[in-house]
């Protein structure tokens, strides 16, 4: 079994130099990792990565409904 990464940070398909070091940076450890993103600045556009990117608002997200709907899934994978 492969060992679990949860990256956050910016987005990989974010157009910042934050979003291009994600994407560098996580392209060599999916190799090796389950990986699983919390992008800031990402808007939950379909992605072109190989691996889930969910949306993680920096002013929070009032109604917890994102924090909800990634618990869920990360208890459904693992």
């Amino acid at each position: 079994m492969r060992k679990r990464l949860l990256w956050i940070g910016d987005g990989p398909d974010c157009p910042s130099g934050f979003g291009r070091a994600t994407r560098e940076i996580l392209n060599v450890l999916r190799e090796t990792y389950d990986i699983v993103v919390l992008g800031i600045n990402h808007l939950g556009d379909p992605g072109t990565v190989l691996y889930p990117v969910y949306t993680c608002s920096p002013g929070g997200d009032h109604y917890r409904s994102e924090e909800r709907r990634v618990g869920k899934e990360c208890r459904s994978r693992w």
